[in-house]
């Protein structure tokens, strides 16, 4: 369908993201994916966000997590606070045709009025020119932006069969017994872009496309970062390792560090801040502490053993001393 962007927002997931980037990247295709998540406020408040960005990722899935961890494994519970604490993540509101959305429109607004739409979704089934004059209404009473969205559920018509079969699973019942919950038409699959034309007005397609243009983020950013909260106010993660090195000098050397000794430590030292290690070893003394205060049982191996800088960290006991590498 020619698409200039898409994107993938699993309920409450970051679950279909990898599996898309991998497709697009081996498939070479030219689309941009957009990384986000749709999410149920209180049953009334429906939410997708987006994100434009690595600190937008990183809260995101800061709330995904948080409202996971509320509820039951396979549920979740979001809480108003999750949504307040918003700063990076772009926000489009699915207003749900009830009463609640003139509270919800007007709550979200306050709190995100530089980054939020109201997103209407056309799927033409009965109450379709109803649902999307109430949001226009109010749209228009919140001076907020309107965008055209999707609410895509399979990518082509074909597959509407296969979804019912999915939502009577998810609700434990025949597809004849769904009533309310059966899709009546395929119109969440992957329209046409000349039908969309017709049923959306040109300024909520641009603003789909203005949003997009602003999510610059990609999977291939990220990378493995250790926890930063090893390290205590005031301290660089080089400084603090230094630190805790040098108080393991002390226990370590009680009588004086040989300066052969010194002079390996700020070899070992120097090249650890050049390969950027340092959350590294100072992750796995925070894991040895733990053991040692636990009395669990441990053993540093490999090249851990031929390392001072390990010795003193007490992540291995083989006395430097006693070997020449």
């Amino acid at each position: 369908y020619r698409y200039h962007a898409i994107a993938i927002t699993d309920e409450c997931s970051v679950a279909g993201v990898v599996k898309a980037h991998a497709t697009i990247e081996q498939h070479k295709l030219d689309i941009k994916q957009i990384v986000g998540s749709m999410f149920w406020l209180n049953e009334e408040c429906q939410i997708v966000l987006l994100c434009p960005c690595r600190k937008a990722y990183a809260e995101m899935c800061r709330i995904i997590t948080n409202a996971r961890r509320r509820s039951e494994k396979g549920s979740y519970q979001l809480s108003e606070w999750d949504l307040m604490s918003i700063r990076h993540c772009l926000v489009l509101w699915l207003p749900t045709h009830q009463a609640s959305d003139h509270y919800w429109g007007r709550w979200l607004n306050q709190h995100h009025s530089n980054r939020l739409w109201v997103a209407i979704q056309r799927h033409l089934g009965g109450d379709d020119d109803a649902y999307t004059n109430h949001c226009e209404k109010l749209a228009h009473e919140l001076q907020l932006p309107i965008t055209a969205c999707g609410g895509v559920l399979m990518h082509t018509a074909e597959r509407l069969p296969l979804q019912h079969i999915l939502t009577a699973i998810k609700h434990g019942c025949s597809v004849d017994k769904l009533g309310f919950e059966r899709l009546s038409n395929a119109e969440r699959a992957l329209r046409p872009l000349n039908k969309l034309v017709r049923i959306y007005k040109p300024e909520w397609l641009e603003e789909s496309k203005y949003i997009a243009d602003l999510c610059e983020f990609k999977l291939s950013e990220l990378k493995y970062e250790y926890p930063t909260e090893l390290i205590p106010n005031g301290y660089t993660p080089n400084s603090y390792l230094r630190m805790l090195v040098e108080q393991g000098k002390e226990r370590r050397f009680p009588e004086g560090v040989p300066e052969d000794i010194n002079q390996t430590i700020e070899n070992e030292l120097r090249l650890i801040e050049d390969l950027k290690y340092h959350y590294y070893f100072l992750t796995i003394h925070d894991i040895v502490m733990f053991a040692k205060q636990q009395g669990i049982l441990y053993q540093g191996r490999g090249s851990a053993a031929n390392s001072v800088v390990c010795y003193c960290l007490e992540i291995t006991a083989v006395d430097p001393r006693q070997i020449s590498v």
